[in-house]
């Protein structure tokens, strides 16, 4: 061919060769160029693709699933199209195990595959997680139509000349492109950037790093796409100004919402409080509308009292044991892999003193028992017999029945003698002392065989008090108590157990800390003097822990709850006649004299021992007894007490406030914390400064008023003391909220005025497709030195080291380094 061929050939003219051949690739791009919205408008008209896109929204409705997507064919191929994998139209299987992967998971066999096309179309519909949502939804919709015609478009622009859809191609993709492994990962944009560069195949063997460097000498990735082109300290756009503040306003509004959030549901719960103290006098009047229940209820408390302190006491017990027949289930099983007396042992002794942790006076099961205050029998749900050896009376009634209100709702709970339970287990350890190695597996059968027996004793025990439980609790929250009791006595005495409980788990922490200093003193070195130190701030502070108890004021009286953790038992009165008894303890004698004053080498190792033998179970035997006397507190105090009832709500909002506040946080602000900054936002689209004012008195407001409404429960106050303070919480509360309201209301405002300033969207059909993509001049240059090199080449140039044709040199002038990218096209002919 002669040079002048090749020359016209180049440039779009016509040579006779014999046959037809397509319109060049620079001619249909040059073409292109001169409207490409025109260009776009009369494909998007075209009949043909008016039809498939009307035929899609018609029926992308009725889709329901990942199979109706399949079977419609029409609609299959629509949506393939649009992603750019309709050549995968004959690959149901695989297309199904591709839409019905998770996203989300990066084993899922969509993100397995290597075309990131797959994990594109998944994550779009998501039909693992969402369903036929997507594809069901306008928006969505909308989206993949322009996706169908952008990839349509560019199909038939191939069917045109395949390098004219390269080039369609490649200036949609490079604006996505962030760096030259961005384009070594997209197959068809490596293809073209290669080619174009004259870069040849084999660089694919090249590291991927050797590959990225051939490229970059060449091409400037950053002069081809307009997201890396953009100048991070240039000033925004109005839209992008007005697109970050929208963003600044939503996030404002999530942290006012929140803080709002919060606030009313405390509002709502003081407001229903308030309600129900307005209408208290009403149902706890013995003549009034609850004359009938209350005489009930009156007549079954000690009863209740009873039944619900020995459910408690069996629960602890029960729960104690299993632990135990747990662990001496797993000995039996080690025992039978034993090959040395020294193993065998070791099981033995732990066995054993399993066994005493549940059998006798203090074993777990007769520990549960309890003597009544008023009628001063000791008794127990385990041995509803009895035992005279161990002090315990038989159950004065088996199985106790209490009827709680006049429609006859009863409390029914059966005892259960453990007699033989104990029997068994104390056999099962008498015949486990007498295994011998060389005999283990005859040895033992006696003793799993008593075991056995005890197991199937718990067992039956276990599940009876599952029943007592689900009477009892089952009874009791379906009834409405109308109780008037000794309120004050009542949340007198429960305070002082939560006061206490709180007290010893302070002391469990600083025993820890003790026993650590004395194990840092025993070793060599050890700095003693510093370490003494530090053991007599945290001895001083077991001290308070233990020697002082908390307390409440309203700011003019202080209420000091009694100390249970120095004063041993203490009785508190339910109505005047029946009482209930928190079981404190001495641990000011029992702990914190048994505590040296100074820490040294010579009494450390004292010290751990007296702490693991002795002063820790003190505590933990202390925190035991109390934790079990709260479940009775909390149903006389706060369920059969109805003025307690309301006076435990405030107890819960003062105990939740904390956690409460803290649910308040977004994005590392909360506008209630008592530390929080306010909020300064800087709308640059409007030149205008907004600040949210954090309110961080709000905790310090609200827990001083529930202080106050505690501290009327503690000493007596009446009724309409309650609700002055209630009254005074929601006006407090609700004036917090409505500032937080007024500066949302604010926020609302602004956001409707940049909301109103943005550029309306266009939700045509095509919209988007009808808006060619943007692209720098260094990328429309390189993709026309592209198409001049399929052309060349297809009209038998070769490009290589040698430029022999100087005709040719001035046709590709303007598009070297000056201004097309510095690419040389050397052409041997």
């Amino acid at each position: 061919m002669s040079n002048a061929s090749i020359g016209l050939s180049i440039l779009g003219g016509s040579v006779s060769t014999g046959g037809t051949s397509p319109l060049p690739a620079s001619v249909l791009f040059r073409n292109y160029q001169q409207d490409p919205v025109e260009a776009r408008t009369n494909f998007l008209n075209r009949e043909d693709i008016q039809r498939k896109i009307d035929s899609f929204n018609r029926n992308a409705e009725k889709i329901e699933s990942v199979d109706d997507l399949l079977d419609d064919r029409r609609t299959y191929e629509f949506v393939l199209t649009a992603f750019g994998l309709q050549n995968e139209i004959n690959n149901p299987g695989k297309i199904r195990a591709v839409l019905e992967s998770d996203p989300d998971d990066i084993n899922s066999f969509a993100n397995r595959l290597n075309d990131p096309r797959f994990g594109e179309i998944a994550t779009f519909f998501n039909f693992a997680n969402l369903g036929p949502t997507n594809i069901r939804q306008s928006d969505k919709q909308a989206d993949i139509v322009n996706r169908f015609l952008e990839n349509q478009f560019e199909v038939d622009a191939g069917n045109q000349n395949p390098a004219f859809r390269d080039a369609l191609f490649f200036l949609r993709s490079i604006n996505d492109v962030s760096s030259t492994f961005d384009i070594l990962g997209n197959l068809p944009l490596r293809g073209i950037v290669t080619q174009a560069l004259g870069l040849p195949q084999q660089i694919a063997l090249q590291s991927v790093d050797k590959q990225a460097s051939l490229i970059e000498s060449r091409f400037d990735v950053s002069r081809a796409a307009l997201n890396v082109t953009a100048d991070e300290n240039a000033p925004l756009s109005r839209e992008e100004q007005i697109a970050a503040d929208l963003a600044s306003l939503g996030t404002a509004n999530e942290q006012l919402t929140a803080a709002i959030e919060i606030i009313e549901a405390i509002e709502e719960r003081l407001t229903s409080l308030e309600t129900d103290l307005n209408d208290i006098d009403n149902v706890t009047d013995p003549a009034g509308v609850k004359a009938a229940e209350i005489a009930v209820q009156s007549a079954v408390l000690p009863d209740l009292l009873r039944q619900r302190a020995l459910l408690t006491a069996a629960d602890e017990a029960l729960t104690s044991t299993e632990t135990v027949i747990e662990r001496i289930d797993a000995i039996f099983d080690e025992a039978k892999a034993v090959t040395t007396d020294d193993e065998l042992s070791a099981l033995k002794t732990e066995f054993a003193d399993l066994v005493s942790q549940v059998t006798g006076s203090t074993g777990f099961i007769n520990s549960a028992s309890l003597t009544d205050p008023q009628s001063g029998l000791t008794e127990n749900l385990l041995r509803s017999t009895g035992d005279v050896t161990e002090g315990i009376d038989a159950l004065a009634s088996d199985p106790l029945e209490s009827t709680i209100d006049v429609d006859g709702t009863r409390v029914i709970i059966r005892g259960s003698d453990l007699t033989n339970f104990l029997t068994n287990l104390e056999d099962a350890n008498t015949n486990f002392q007498t295994i011998t190695v060389s005999n283990v597996l005859n040895d033992i059968t006696a003793a799993e065989t008593s075991f056995e027996s005890a197991q199937t004793d718990f067992d039956t025990a276990d599940f009876n008090n599952f029943a007592n439980n689900a009477s009892f609790n089952g009874s009791v929250s379906a009834v409405e108590f109308a109780l008037s009791l000794d309120t004050q006595n009542l949340a007198l005495g429960i305070s002082a157990v939560d006061d206490a409980i709180e007290r010893s788990a302070t002391a469990t922490t600083l025993l820890e800390q003790i026993n650590t200093l004395a194990a840092e003193a025993a070793e060599d070195g050890a700095d003693i003097a510093d370490l003494n130190t530090q053991y007599q701030a945290a001895l001083s502070s077991l001290q308070d822990a233990i020697n002082t108890p908390s307390s409440v004021t309203d700011g003019t009286t202080t209420v000091t709850f009694q100390n249970l953790l120095t004063s041993g038992d203490a009785d508190f009165s339910v109505d005047g006649t029946n009482n209930i008894r928190a079981r404190g303890g001495n641990l000011d004698t029992s702990v914190l004299t048994a505590l040296p004053t100074d820490l040294t080498v010579a009494n450390a190792s004292t010290i751990r021992s007296d702490i693991s033998t002795t002063l820790q179970p003190a505590v933990d035997d202390v925190n035991a007894r109390l934790t079990q006397d709260r479940q009775l507190f909390d149903f006389a105090a706060n369920r059969a007490d109805a003025q307690g009832a309301l006076d435990a709500n405030v107890r819960a909002i003062a105990t939740g406030l904390d956690a409460d506040i803290a649910g308040a946080e977004v994005a590392d602000r909360n506008l209630l914390d008592e530390f929080s900054n306010d909020v300064t936002l800087r709308l640059d689209s409007l030149a205008l400064n907004l600040t949210i004012s954090a309110e961080t008195t709000f905790e310090s407001t609200l827990r001083g008023i529930l202080d106050t409404y505690q501290t009327l429960t503690l000493t007596g106050g009446t009724v309409a003391d309650r609700q002055a303070a209630v009254t005074d919480a929601l006006i407090q509360v609700g004036s917090f909220g409505g500032r937080l309201r007024g500066e949302q209301r604010a926020l609302d405002i602004q956001q409707s005025i940049l909301e109103s300033s943005q550029t309306p969207e266009n939700t045509e059909v095509g919209s988007v497709f009808l808006t060619p993509p943007e692209n720098t001049a260094y990328a429309v240059k390189f993709i026309e030195q592209y198409l001049i090199r399929q052309e060349a080449q297809a009209a038998g140039a070769q490009f290589g080291s040698v430029n022999n044709n100087a005709a040719l040199v001035g046709l590709f002038q303007g598009l070297g380094a000056g201004g097309g990218g510095g690419l040389n096209l050397n052409l041997t002919l």
